[in-house]
């Protein structure tokens, strides 16, 4: 039951999305970078989304909670789940991208 995010994806609760006192077009933002740079990758294995995003994080110069809390939260709906990467390779690019970009068309 702790895992039925992976194959069934509830609403989520848009208030929670984004992390402490980042805004929602902030967060929104930041998804759609991921969105962007998930797109044009063709190796989804957890280590290389944990590489790419990591990348992004230290280009942005934003804090990896304001990155990544968002990324796993739009993906498991959970506050408290595997990680996002992990995720991200069990569900696949597809899903992954189609999760994200619900949740940045809800905080729209």
């Amino acid at each position: 039951k702790d895992y039925d995010f992976l194959f069934n994806l509830k609403n989520i609760d848009i208030q929670k999305v984004s992390w402490k006192n980042t805004s929602q077009q902030q967060t929104t933002t930041h998804l759609e970078k991921l969105v962007d740079i998930l797109s044009k990758t063709e190796n989804f294995s957890q280590e290389n989304i944990k590489k790419l995003i990591y990348d992004y994080i230290e280009r942005d110069e934003t804090g990896v909670g304001v990155v990544l809390w968002p990324f796993r939260y739009s993906l498991s709906g959970k506050e408290k789940s595997l990680d996002g990467f992990l995720i991200a390779s069990i569900i696949g690019k597809r899903k992954t991208i189609d999760r994200l970009k619900k949740t940045i068309k809800q905080m729209k």
